[in-house]
């Protein structure tokens, strides 16, 4: 496994953040969902991170918005398939 910051607007990396909302939308009625938008995701006070595993594939993201008193955690999501392996 590989961790790195990365631009978010990546087509694998979108296909990450397609699951991600393909598998929250279902969980929680409309108002409460507060996902951050793909443009978003560049902006200078937000850090995002990519796990790749050994053939490159993103299997795994995450996204901090630092603000000037704390940080709140975005676009955290695992592939399924790769959960539990300490990501």
């Amino acid at each position: 496994m590989r961790i790195a910051l990365e631009p978010a607007d990546q087509p694998d990396v979108l296909a990450l953040i397609e699951a991600l909302d393909a598998y929250q939308m279902p969980l929680y009625p409309p108002e409460s969902h507060h996902g951050i938008d793909i443009a978003a995701l560049s902006a200078p006070n937000v850090v995002f991170a990519v796990a790749r595993d050994d053939s490159g594939r993103a299997v795994a993201c995450g996204a901090i918005v630092l603000e000037r008193d704390y940080g709140e955690l975005k676009r955290m999501f695992t592939r399924p398939e790769c959960r539990g392996r300490g990501l």
